[in-house]
């Protein structure tokens, strides 16, 4: 065999395994966005690290919630929200279900389902409560230097119930858990 036909062989091989690469790419993209994620609940819980979270995020990226809580716009915002944040404790549970990376590597979506146990004042009421909540996250992310930040959070509320009431009658009020000074 000569030098070309094992250049051209060798050139086949590796034209070969450049799919495989993408696909490997895309499925180390698909677990750093669940890493994200992960290191989004570890900043949340069970108390915030107000610093550790606006850093998952880019400079310009919106937080947004159902419920009338409002969109937040910016690190700035972001911090002021997370810094006035009535829960005290929470533990959050994400269940992962689609994550697409786009062609380029460069931004992706993320859909997860949320449960978390919360605690939280109670302003309509003078108390505190245990809360059941159940919420359906819609992420955008970018890759930025080589991690994922996010630069578009949706949080949909399904079910924000007091523990001792149950969901049974109310599904979602956030309103008595939003500080006045914040509505």
């Amino acid at each position: 065999m000569t030098a070309e036909e094992r250049m051209a062989a060798l050139e086949a091989r590796v034209a070969e395994l450049e799919p495989l690469a993408r696909r490997v790419a895309e499925l180390e993209d698909i677990e750093a966005v669940k890493e994200a994620k992960n290191r989004f609940a570890l900043a949340a819980d069970p108390v915030l690290d107000v610093e550790a979270l606006v850093a998952l995020f880019t400079e310009d990226a919106t937080l947004e919630y159902t419920g009338g809580l409002g969109v937040k716009r910016g690190h700035s915002e972001i911090r002021a929200w997370f810094e006035n944040d009535p829960i005290d404790w929470r533990v959050h549970f994400f269940l992962p279900i689609e994550i697409r990376i786009d062609s380029g590597g460069k931004t992706a979506r993320g859909k997860w389902f949320m449960f978390a146990p919360l605690r939280s004042q109670n302003y309509f009421e003078d108390r505190v409560d245990a809360i059941w909540c159940v919420a359906s996250y819609d992420d955008e992310l970018r890759k930025m230097d080589g991690t994922w930040l996010f630069s578009h959070v949706r949080t949909h509320f399904h079910i924000m119930a007091p523990h001792d009431k149950g969901w049974a009658e109310t599904l979602v009020d956030a309103a008595p858990y939003v500080k006045p000074e914040t509505r």
